[in-house]
C-alpha cells in the first residue's frame, strides 16, 4: 500500500520542486493523492515517508 503510494506520487514531489503546477493541475493531482493517503494506516516508517509528500 505504501510502496504503491510512493511509486505513484513520489514523482509528483520531484516535479513540483522544479516548477509550480497550474492550479487546476495541482487540484487534480492533490485530491486523489490526499484521498489515498488518508486511507492508509499510520505508525510505520513508510507512513512517515508518505506523509512527507503531503506535509511541508
Amino acid at each position: 500500500m505504501y510502496a504503491d503510494f510512493l511509486h505513484r506520487y513520489g514523482p509528483v514531489l520531484d516535479a513540483v520542486t522544479h516548477r509550480e503546477p497550474r492550479p487546476l493541475e495541482a487540484f487534480r493531482t492533490y485530491v486523489p493523492m490526499l484521498t489515498q493517503w488518508r486511507r492508509m494506516p499510520r505508525g510505520s516508517s513508510m507512513g512517515a515517508r508518505s506523509s512527507d509528500l503531503l506535509l511541508p
